[in-house]
């Protein structure tokens, strides 16, 4: 099976966050507010086929219902999620989207609306027969978006 290595491979690049209200009565949610992270990852070959060269892809974590009193204010927040929980968070490698778990990502405030963050991913190539699962660590920025999207 393959190994991707991306801690020796790539480096994560300057992200964002959205902040968007969602609803959909049909599966029993009300009108939530979720936060969305877009972390874009330096250009790399996957020595995966399917994947063009150099690939650009990125780690998204999708449908964070964080509950903050203050969406836009993220100071000190440590987030971590598993295979049980809503919070989806993919990178697109091999065709496919990998399914991932944020070990940790911890938030520390650098200036308004942008914030350092440190995280360790566990991403499971695995699921979808790309190569080993394996963990990804890194530290980058992120720039949150303080105004909140109807979806």
């Amino acid at each position: 099976m393959n190994i991707i290595d991306l801690q020796n491979k790539t480096s994560a690049k300057k992200g964002k966050v959205d902040i968007f209200w969602f609803q959909n009565l049909d599966i029993g949610l009300e009108r939530t507010l979720f936060h969305k992270i877009h972390i874009p990852l330096k250009a790399f070959d996957s020595g995966l086929p399917k994947d063009t060269k150099p690939l650009k892809t990125e780690v998204i974590v999708d449908w964070l219902n964080l509950n903050l009193n203050d969406p836009i204010e993220m100071d000190k927040l440590i987030l971590k999620s598993g295979p049980n929980d809503d919070t989806q968070v993919t990178i697109d490698m091999g065709g496919a989207q990998n399914p991932c778990d944020l070990k940790r990502m911890a938030f520390n405030k650098v200036s308004e609306n942008l914030y350092e963050i440190d995280c360790e991913i566990f991403i499971d190539f695995e699921y979808q027969e790309i190569g080993k699962n394996e963990t990804f660590k890194f530290q980058t920025e992120v720039k949150l978006n303080p105004k909140i999207k109807e979806e």
